[in-house]
């Protein structure tokens, strides 16, 4: 028997909590679900259909210790209309909408706390 493993959520750690919150409203229609405390850590539960959990720690410490992630990474129909869209908002594109193989383009713009955040169109 093999584990099937679905994504369930990430945590981002973020300077600023509550700017990071308003970013991912603004820009991607995000939803502040919850502000939670776990032990003296403050964070923030958003809804994407996923989860993200926002951390007001830019250093983290304690049970979990990491201290970035790479990247995370948005679905959409048309890449190109999304791109516009983002512009339009002032969000910094890091790549361009490319296409990387038939069927899938994706673009890398900047969020807060420099994480990277990818844009997908697949039409696979």
């Amino acid at each position: 028997m093999t584990t099937k493993f679905t994504f369930d959520h990430v945590h981002l750690n973020s300077a600023d909590r509550a700017k990071a919150v308003e970013f991912y409203e603004q820009v991607f229609g995000g939803k502040k679900l919850a502000d939670l405390e776990i032990g003296d850590r403050k964070l923030s539960l958003m809804g994407f259909g996923s989860t993200i959990f926002i951390i007001n720690d830019a250093k983290p410490k304690g049970v979990a210790t990491g201290t970035s992630i790479d990247h995370i990474g948005f679905r959409m129909d048309d890449l190109a209309q999304a791109a516009q869209e983002l512009k339009d908002k002032g969000v910094e594109f890091t790549m361009e909408p490319t296409e990387v193989r038939k069927g899938l383009k994706i673009a890398f713009v900047k969020g807060p706390d420099d994480v990277l955040i990818e844009l997908l169109e697949s039409k696979q």
